[in-house]
């Protein structure tokens, strides 16, 4: 049977009846189980039962609507097992299959099939193909611009001259398609383009201040003012309290008046008049130690901030007179028409096009439904059902919605028209179910708008409709549940996205957890901050954030005290690693280095790539091979090609061909390469196969050449034993199915295919890695929030709390359905633009509602976690925002929107601040582990074969030869390094750091504990160092007050970044440049004679430079000579290390560096003066600066002169 235990809310919704149905269901409210029991009762129902087949249940997925008819089926099983006998339930089993429980494109599928005769429409269609119809779309809308230009009509050809489209033709087309694509969004598309130009028509000042625009701005303005003026009031409060800062007073009260007056402006002239006479007192310097002086400063800090706001909202509104404004929206109409007319010719000709081809996309689906359901009455002046809506709404008995929050108008449109609402003779039997709270499909036009408009329509004596709104939670704990409402009770209100989070929103536990008999449970909701910055010479960084969540992962998974969790038997048991999952904004950047980080040390990690399908090394080769089918004579795709694992060309012979024929393209020159060696065999290997492969393009099929390249080249197999080999396939074999699939549309053939994969790579638009793992892997997922909207797991980890959300909008044309379209003005006499009061105002609304929608992810990913939740993230500060609009308006991380609610209730919230330290000895106890298993891996006996199916992939990998080891052409400096070291047995050297003490502890990972992050960060170190000493002022450094004033000048010439000067010791520059070398530098560049940062090249035997090398041919060197000057005698040149040097180990130095001095001795002395003093300077920028000579350079680098 099903559930019994149903709460009095839920049981209403199951039995509610003859009346649209609002029904706002928290998240883990069990809201599908309840829908799916009301379709039940209903069917069921023994007076008037409603068969499957007369509902109509729309959902956002297919997979919703596949899961939603299974558990409708076996709920029907559940009663046909106690009633065997009953046929009519037999009978609703068999028809679930066939029941309108679908999208909404299906539904719409379903009305055409059945009604396309009633609108002219040949039945004969399929499915667009994305690829295909995005192909399509630039055809079209190539075609159509050619033709413009050919007219040459005015308002284009203004259009077209914008400084935007100075380049090419992109930028206009993508204006095109944004006004198109929102156009679609719409019921009537041709209306609200007609609605949009009738929004240009501004002539008077009245017109202006009643324009949709500017109401919503002065409405905007006034939350600004009000907000600012209870602010006032508290400063106001606390100048008068014992030991405020009463001398401000004055004022405050100044800005009180300023803001009274902002607050009766009502027109848009009125605000600028009030702008315009604007003038804020400066607040009293008076002294007084009663006063507190942290009240001071607060009061201060906060008199600024209002100040900042109204000035803020001053420029980007009321920074012209009105005329002006309306000056500009003239001026910009005229484009914004002509932009309006291309965009339904495009309409006209896309759409024709399709009809040409026998296609439809999911905008032909809705509008071609509406167009059967709704007909335009001449009389009346509106929209009014059709027959054929007539008929539906008279047969449905019930229109369900699911997911009601991220429906769109269309969809509203649509489904209300084969409602019975307003019909007569019927009850209203529209069900709409939904939390608004979670509705973060903003991006595909979801319109949250309109399930908070029935909220309110449906509330109070005069409801339109029933709204049972769903409180408890059935899936999370207590603290979960309590750590969320204070979070979005805080920050979620209608002010900014249109929800409030009010008593009717709050989460009410429905669940009960009994604790464990032994072990450790769930506690408070765990935050963990990095702090960012420089301290002490070592920095956290944001991609260090991965570490607060293997931290707390190690800590969940403690083998002598994990985690308990309650199963699916509602037992308890350890946690494992399947119950862990990490979510994220977006994973395409900073999901691999939490993937890393985890895998590093040992934790199993599941990853779903949703991007990157082409970046992959397998599909790159597999493109630039069908490039070069397609047409061998671009050098980039075939170059890649040659030197892939499928020809495996070397350098080598790369240059030999490039140098044989220099006058044409590569193609060309393996085609004229007559010279008898293996190079030649090589080339003629590869044009066989492309001579081959390059036949079957009439005629073969997308999907038969990709095969062909499979069989000539035996790339599968090669690619099979590279790393991740298996992935490797798979995606491999995906490519292939996107072959086949797009055999069947009506783009043919291997160019054709090119292009569409060259438009994914455009549009920045990608298709996920395939997906190997199962749900049942026990591995910690990485998922972003989208992904996980619907799940549930027993431990949450939310990551990116630091992570900034607002991202600047650069689009050239901004759209709104209510406001219509605007684009910046622009004079092309001077060449200037500007935003106009238009397109700020759109700017602005956009970014209130990208920031509402911001606050509606951060929900959905806290009601993600079942037992316990966790939130990290990486900061620069922790200051705690405000709460009043003018502060929520300004959050820019979730960490704004989390940490009021932290501060304040630490009954909920355990938070935990990390900096640099508290990770180090952690990490590198870890780290000390790591390396005696590492010793104990080094003393396997080798000579055995441990695992025999491994041993044989490894065997076959030295059959495929990935990489050779190949002459290069040329070689650079730092390279040099490497000769000198194998040739001393030295594995590694230290770096030095700032306040680095030569210990031998393990370095954290983190900090640089993998031998590859340590040489990153010194390189980094190092790299500051060259940076310093190559653009300071040498000139002014006679103190240490001119050093400061040199290094400002080089962070404000761009050379190094402000926070990377923590490195820069001003003690050590002083005592450089008081040395006798520091001196004789700043003489030489007053006198013009010091040189810095000098490239060069040169060439030397490459058995001198190169290990395992005996060759004698030359290799080009190129590299850069820190400094040097010339002297009377001969050269003195510099080179800044960073090198640790050991007492008595200063001969080490010279040996190691021994290759890299000689080269650029030779350097300087092919191109300058030689002399019998030639020296070789080290400057090491140590906890005491030294200064090394290396004489006698002539001969070779020998010896070290004592530091001076």
């Amino acid at each position: 049977m099903g559930q019994t235990n149903w709460t009095s809310e839920q049981r209403e919704i199951i039995d509610a009846r003859n009346e649209n149905i609002l029904v706002s269901a928290a998240a883990g409210s069990g809201k599908t189980t309840v829908l799916v029991e009301r379709i039940f009762q209903r069917m069921t129902d023994p007076v008037n039962p409603v068969g499957i087949d007369r509902f109509v249940v729309v959902t956002f997925t297919n997979l919703a609507a596949a899961q939603m008819k299974d558990r409708l089926r076996r709920r029907i099983d559940e009663e046909l097992a106690a009633h065997p006998d009953n046929e009519y339930l037999a009978r609703q089993s068999v028809l679930v299959s066939q029941a309108h429980i679908c999208t909404v494109h299906s539904f719409c599928g379903f009305v055409i099939k059945n009604y396309f005769h009633r609108i002219g429409l040949d039945p004969a269609y399929r499915q667009g193909n994305e690829a295909e119809l995005k192909m399509l779309k630039k055809d079209v809308l190539e075609d159509l611009l050619e033709e413009e230009y050919e007219k040459e009509q005015p308002d284009f050809m203004e259009l077209a001259s914008m400084d935007l489209f100075n380049k090419n033709d992109q930028g206009l087309e993508d204006m095109i398609l944004a006004v198109y694509d929102s156009a679609m969004s719409e019921p009537f598309p041709k209306d609200w383009l007609k609605k949009a130009e009738d929004l240009l028509q501004v002539e008077t000042e009245e017109q202006w201040n009643d324009h949709p625009v500017v109401q919503w701005v002065l409405t905007n303005c006034r939350y600004m003012a009000e907000a600012l003026d209870q602010e006032v009031d508290s400063l106001l409060d606390l100048c008068d309290e014992p030991g405020g800062p009463y001398m401000y007073r004055p004022c405050m009260e100044g800005l009180k008046d300023i803001l009274s007056s902002l607050m009766q402006a009502r027109t848009c002239g009125e605000w600028q008049d009030v702008v315009e006479g604007i003038s804020f007192g400066r607040l009293s310097s008076k002294k007084d130690e009663d006063v507190s002086g942290e009240a001071r400063e607060w009061v201060k800090k906060r008199y600024d901030a209002c100040k900042k706001k109204i000035q803020s909202y001053a420029q980007m509104f009321f920074f012209q007179p009105e005329p002006e404004h309306r000056a500009d929206l003239k001026q910009t109409g005229g484009k914004i028409s002509g932009l309006l007319r291309l965009t339904r010719e495009f309409m006209e000709r896309y759409g024709e096009t399709k009809r040409d081809r026998g296609i439809m996309d999911y905008d032909d689906l809705e509008q071609f439904a509406l167009k059967i359901l709704l007909r335009w009455d001449e009389e009346k002046q509106v929209y009014v059902r059709t027959e054929a809506a007539g008929e539906l709404a008279e047969y449905f008995e019930e229109v369900m919605i699911d997911e009601y929050q991220d429906s769109n108008r269309v969809q509203e449109t649509l489904l209300t028209s084969i409602s019975r609402q307003g019909l007569a003779s019927y009850a209203s039997n529209l069900f709409m179910v939904g939390d608004v709270k979670q509705s973060i499909y903003r991006f595909r036009n979801a319109c949250p708008e309109l399930f908070v408009e029935k909220m309110d329509a449906y509330h109070g004596e005069q409801a339109a409709g029933h709204r049972i709104d769903l409180h408890y939670n059935f899936r999370s704990r207590d603290t979960v549940l309590q750590s969320c409402n204070q979070v979005f009770e805080d920050v979620m209100h209608r002010d900014i996205g249109g929800v409030e989070y009010d008593l009717d929103a709050r989460l009410v536990p429905g669940a009960s957890f009994k604790p464990p008999e032994k072990g450790r449970f769930a506690g408070k909701t765990k935050v963990m901050l990095g702090l960012t910055g420089t301290k002490e010479g070592v920095a956290l960084k944001r991609e260090d954030e991965g570490y607060l969540a293997l931290r707390y992962i190690q800590d969940i998974m403690n083998p002598q005290d994990p985690m308990q969790v309650i199963d699916k038997e509602n037992s308890y048991r350890p946690a494992e690693y399947r119950d862990i999952v990490i979510l994220m904004r977006s994973i395409r950047k900073d999901g691999q280095k939490v993937y890393d980080i985890l895998t590093e040390h040992g934790i199993p990690v599941v990853m779903e790539h949703d991007q990157g399908f082409f970046d992959t090394r397998e599909i790159q080769i597999l493109y630039q091979m069908m490039q070069v089918i397609d047409n061998p004579l671009v050098d980039m795709p075939l170059a890649g090609v040659l030197m892939s694992p499928a020809f495996d060309f070397t350098e080598e012979e790369m240059a030999k061909i490039r140098l044989r024929h220099k006058d044409c393209g590569f193609y060309d020159a393996m085609r004229q390469y007559d010279e008898a060696d293996g190079v030649y065999e090589h080339i003629q290997q590869f044009l066989d196969v492309l001579s081959r492969l390059r036949s079957k393009v009439t005629y073969a099929s997308t999907a038969e050449i990709l095969q062909d390249i499979y069989d000539e080249t035996g790339i599968y197999d090669k690619i099979r034993t590279m790393p991740q080999g298996i992935q490797r396939v798979a995606n491999m074999d995906y490519l292939m199915e996107q072959a086949r699939a797009y055999d069947e549309v009506t783009y043919r053939g291997l160019h054709q295919f090119v292009r569409y994969i060259e438009q994914f790579r455009r549009q920045q638009e990608d298709l996920g890695e395939v997906n190997l793992f199962g749900q049942e892997e026990n591995a910690v997922r990485i998922m972003t929030i989208h992904k996980s909207k619907g799940l549930e797991f027993p431990v949450c980890i939310l990551m990116g709390l630091g992570k900034t959300l607002k991202v600047p909008d650069r689009k050239a044309v901004r759209t709104d359905s209510e406001f219509g379209i605007s684009i910046q003005a622009e004079d092309p006499e001077i060449s200037t633009i500007k935003n106009t009061f238009m397109f700020q105002a759109m700017g602005h609304k956009n970014q209130m509602e990208s920031l509402g929608e911001e606050l509606r992810i951060l929900y959905v990913a806290m009601t993600r976690a079942k037992e316990q939740l966790c939130m990290t993230g990486m900061v620069s500060s922790l200051e705690e925002m405000g709460l009043d609009y003018n502060s929520r308006s300004e959050m820019n991380h979730y960490c704004d929107m989390v940490l009021p609610a932290v501060y304040r209730r630490g009954d909920l919230f355990d938070l935990e601040v990390l900096e640099w330290q508290d990770l180090v000895l952690e990490e590198a106890s870890q780290q000390k582990e790591v390396d005696r298993e590492k010793d104990r891996l080094y003393n396997f006996d080798t000579s055995k074969v441990y695992n025999v199916s491994m041993h044989e992939i490894l065997e076959l990998r030295k059959t495929v030869r990935e990489e050779k080891e190949v002459l290069p052409v040329k070689v650079s400096v730092s390279e040099l390094k490497e000769k000198s070291m194998e040739e001393l047995d030295m594995e590694e050297f230290h770096i030095l750091s700032a306040q680095e003490e030569p210990d031998e502890e393990p370095v954290p990972s983190f900090m640089g504990g993998g031998k590859e992050k340590r040489e990153n960060a010194g390189a980094a170190y190092g790299t500051v160092w060259h940076q310093v000493m190559a653009f300071l002022d040498f000139s002014h450094v006679a103190s240490r007050r001119e050093i400061r004033e040199s290094l400002e000048q080089v962070v404000q010439a761009g050379h190094v970044r402000r926070e990377d000067l923590a490195v820069i010791q001003v003690s050590r520059l002083e005592q450089f440049f008081q040395s006798e070398l520091g001196k004789q530098m700043c003489l030489a560049y007053e006198d013009g004679r010091l040189h810095r940062e000098q490239p060069f090249v040169t060439s030397r035997p490459a058995k001198e430079v190169l290990a395992d090398s005996g060759s004698e041919e030359a290799v080009l060197i190129q590299g850069i000579i820190d400094g040097y000057y010339f002297t009377e005698d001969g050269i003195v040149l510099m080179d800044y290390k960073t090198d640790r040097i050991q007492p008595g180990k200063e001969q080490d130095l010279a040996d190691r560096y021994r290759t890299q001095m000689a080269v650029y001795r030779q350097a300087l002395q092919d191109n300058g003066p030689a002399g019998n003093k030639n020296r070789i300077v080290f400057f090491f920028p140590g906890k005491r600066s030294r200064v090394g000579i290396l004489e006698d350079v002539k001969e070779h680098v020998s010896g070290i002169c004592p530091y001076v």
